[in-house]
């Protein structure tokens, strides 16, 4: 194997872990560990939290939100990795949450568009987005467009599936076909 391929097969692997890691700092309320994640400069965008930019910062108002939760749960699975260069990269990465709030067990399927930065010699996030397709007690049923139904909070309707171009485009199209 060339150095080149090792050397983007271990890029892939610390930054499949960035993943991991982010959930167990938010499920382990470590908020330090979490704020380390990013890149001093680093911006996220959270469904309850709003654009937030800066690594303590975003640790902060992360924090603030989860007051709100007991425990929680979040599953990381697909991670879709794009070395765009030595110290640059782009992912999507798809997430199921579970939230303990207000008496209700909260649970939310979404997804990360993720822009990553080796920093200090550590990949981090350089920029996350949260879209989410819903957030309902696990008792009910997450149909319709109505499927942001936090209990603590007014959220905007979901991002997902509409914020993917190509599923407008087959939105429009589909009775085409």
């Amino acid at each position: 194997m060339a150095t080149d391929d090792l050397a983007r097969l271990l890029a892939k692997d610390e930054i499949r872990e960035l993943a991991f890691r982010y959930a167990l700092a938010l499920d382990s309320r470590d908020f330090e560990t979490f704020a380390g994640l990013f890149t001093r400069e680093g911006v996220f965008e959270g469904v309850l939290t709003g654009a937030t930019v800066g690594s303590a910062e975003i640790a902060r108002s992360v924090a603030k939100t989860f007051k709100a939760f007991g425990a929680t749960v979040h599953f990381v699975s697909n991670h879709v990795i794009d070395l765009e260069s030595d110290s640059t990269a782009r992912g999507v990465v798809y997430t199921r949450a579970e939230h303990e709030v207000d008496g209700q067990w909260i649970v939310q399927a979404m997804q990360y568009w993720d822009r990553y930065e080796l920093q200090d010699g550590r990949w981090r996030f350089a920029g996350r987005r949260l879209l989410a397709w819903y957030a309902v007690d696990k008792l009910d049923r997450p149909l319709g467009h109505d499927t942001m139904r936090w209990p603590t909070a007014e959220v905007a309707r979901r991002t997902l599936p509409e914020a993917w171009p190509t599923f407008a485009v087959y939105e429009r199209e589909k009775h085409a076909l």
